[in-house]
């Protein structure tokens, strides 16, 4: 969780970033939302504003002046209870309204005790991460998150979409894909890991296609994995150590670190050693097997749904080959030494009629939410203008 003050000057953007409080990484966004004006101190939305963003940009902040917030937001969420959430969370608010006024009340010396923000966007990181590239590659027209979690979100032909009226145009959709297979449709290929992995969770039968392909999920199907070799005296000599009994040990960190093509046997077995797993050069080699295996399959996986989005794109639009651009963001697209390659790979293999180029989101998904929250803003000034 971080806060991003963005500034449109003329032609270019000016991105500024600071950390939320640390309290605040200890929740999930749902979390956050559902904590909701019952936050602690250190959770107080507007102080943290005041603070860690508008305070010190005290020249962009003038007596009375009004500055526009948007809510990036990873996951699902019930826009009532989100609108509910921004607008209560210790903050005083006008019924009936999306405002939010923040009085100043720190030890800072202001002169310009007053402003006000306005929540008009709420934005989920996938629709956030897809506008930052389309800043920079209009032909941008599918998000990708591939990180903690899988998500995706594309634009979709309004004529599609029932639950909006109108025919014309496009919008953008976000998939929820990591929900795919909770109905059981994916059941022919989940493993008994997989399957132990889903018993063992905090939603245990959701987000069934999300477990075999994220960041979250894929170090703990790794270590059911070793543990069943383990049992079956395969590993580590038939020893189970407490080490390899503790859920969540295994890092998917790990899997990146084991599976770079620079990483000696020896050096597997230090990282081995230091998850208090005692090995030998021949548990190295079955370890780093089985990492490559569950990172292999877990792109191809999300790679398969990505061939999917881009293959349907093309279909909607009648055409013999599509040209597209995936903006894509997270750490395990990012950092993994395979999984990019692997996922670009498959994507090609399953979608030829279709072109993607993949471009890399270098300011994560903030910059999008607030090029979306400046677009609605115009267009409410501009609709505004046209009522007088």
């Amino acid at each position: 969780m971080r806060l991003l003050f963005v500034a449109f000057l003329l032609a270019s953007l000016r991105l500024l970033s600071t950390p939320a409080p640390s309290m605040a990484l200890r929740y999930t966004s749902s979390q956050l939302i559902r904590l909701n004006h019952r936050a602690p101190p250190s959770l107080d939305i507007t102080s943290t504003l005041q603070q860690h963003c508008l305070v010190r940009r005290r020249p962009y902040i003038h007596r009375g002046s009004r500055r526009n917030l948007v809510f990036n937001f990873t996951g699902k969420s019930n826009i009532p209870s989100v609108w509910s959430a921004c607008r209560s969370m210790r903050s005083s608010h006008r019924l009936g309204s999306n405002n939010i006024r923040i009085r100043h009340q720190s030890t800072h010396h202001v002169e310009n005790p007053e402003f006000e923000l306005d929540v008009v966007a709420i934005v989920n990181d996938t629709v956030g991460t897809m506008m930052t590239c389309a800043y920079e590659e209009p032909t941008c027209e599918v998000g990708l998150i591939a990180g903690t979690g899988s998500n995706a979100c594309y634009m979709e032909e309004m004529r599609n979409i029932e639950t909006v009226e109108g025919n014309e145009g496009r919008m953008c959709v976000n998939m929820e894909w990591g929900a795919f297979g909770d109905n059981g449709c994916l059941d022919d290929i989940r493993t008994i890991y997989d399957q132990a992995v889903d018993e063992n969770s905090l939603n245990e039968g959701k987000q069934r296609y999300e477990k075999m392909c994220s960041g979250m999920y894929l170090g703990e199907i790794v270590r059911q994995i070793l543990l069943d070799l383990t049992k079956r005296g395969f590993l580590f000599r038939g020893q189970i150590s407490e080490a390899l009994k503790t859920r969540a040990i295994f890092e998917t960190k790990f899997l990146s670190q084991i599976e770079s093509d620079r990483l000696a046997l020896l050096q597997v077995r230090s990282i081995l050693q230091q998850l208090g797993l005692d090995s030998t050069c021949d548990d190295s080699i079955i370890v780093k097997e089985v990492c490559g295996t569950i990172s292999h399959r877990a792109a191809q996986i999300c790679g398969a749904g990505m061939a999917a989005v881009v293959d349907k794109i093309r279909e909607n639009r009648g055409l013999e080959h599509l040209e597209v651009t995936v903006g894509v963001d997270g750490t395990l697209y990012k950092l993994h030494p395979h999984f990019s390659r692997i996922f670009q790979q498959t994507v090609k293999d399953l979608a030829p009629k279709c072109d993607v180029t993949f471009l890399l989101s270098e300011d994560g998904s903030g910059k999008g939410a607030a090029l979306i929250t400046a677009v609605g803003c115009r267009q409410r000034e501009l609709e505004a203008q046209q009522q007088h």
